[in-house]
């Protein structure tokens, strides 16, 4: 098989794309701003005013994306399926948050990709990898409280297990766990009594058991 076509580039499909100077993603770094928090990595645009939590399989493509590295050689690198690698590959680009130089992604449809991940990782592979906020450029521009921080005094919460609205916040939301406790809270968590899953879990409080979140 010679070198020449589209499908010399991309390899068999289903595959990732084999390695050459145009498959190799890049990190954006200008109008990027990013902190730590725990095993997530908030990663704020500048641009859009928007505010990304990366966590999981996420944070640790977006570390390996230095231009040097092929999808393929990603997946090998971290020992992860090629499926979820591309899929993570796929949010970071969908969040603008890669350099706009080509990368291998193949365009699997929300049903084909929710069916090949299941195939793979169970229900845990259909959960986002990436969960973005618009902030206010005024919000923004003030010191917001990353997730995790306590703001008992600002937070519109007003019973145990329950999601409520903090201008403070970079997330704009917060959630109150056991007793008082209010604190700055991804967005799109989930509150007390709601479904979650085990790997990765989505829970305001952090807590997932029997797929339920637990306050």
């Amino acid at each position: 098989m010679t070198g020449k076509g589209p499908r010399a580039r991309y390899g068999v499909p289903g595959t990732l794309a084999s390695s050459d100077m145009h498959d190799r993603p890049r990190i954006r770094t200008e109008g990027i701003v990013t902190e730590r928090v725990d095993d997530d990595l908030v990663v704020y645009d500048q641009e859009s005013h928007e505010a990304h939590c990366l966590s999981g399989a996420a944070v640790l493509v977006w570390e390996c994306c230095d231009g040097s590295r092929s999808a393929e050689h990603i997946s090998r690198e971290l020992a992860l399926q090629p499926e979820l690698v591309e899929r993570a590959l796929s949010e970071l680009s969908r969040c603008r948050l890669l350099d706009e130089g080509p990368f291998a992604v193949h365009n699997y449809s929300r049903r084909e990709a929710a069916v090949k991940f299941a195939k793979v990782g169970g229900a845990a592979f259909t959960a986002p990898l990436i969960y973005s906020v618009v902030i206010a450029p005024a919000l923004a521009a003030a010191s917001c409280k990353a997730n995790g921080v306590v703001v008992t005094t600002t937070c519109s919460a007003t019973a145990s297990g329950t999601k409520g609205t903090d201008a403070t916040c970079c997330s704009g939301t917060c959630y109150q766990g056991g007793g008082t406790t209010k604190t700055c809270v991804v967005a799109t968590c989930s509150a007390a009594g709601l479904g979650c899953v085990l790997v990765g879990n989505t829970c305001c409080s952090g807590s997932c058991v029997l797929l339920f979140c637990q306050d």
